[in-house]
């Protein structure tokens, strides 16, 4: 997915989630399912441009 698709759906999701109070990130967050590093690291974002 290139910079603009993930723009254009964080935003598109935004406008339909936030009349429900529900935020969209389009980053991702370090937490015990999703770890920045170690085994479980997505490993995506090192091959990144």
């Amino acid at each position: 997915m290139n910079k603009s698709a993930l723009i254009g759906m964080t935003r598109g999701l935004a406008r339909e989630l936030g009349p429900r109070r529900i935020t969209v990130n389009a980053g991702s967050t370090d937490t015990d399912m999703n770890p920045a590093s170690g085994d479980g690291a997505d490993h995506d974002a090192a091959s990144s441009p």
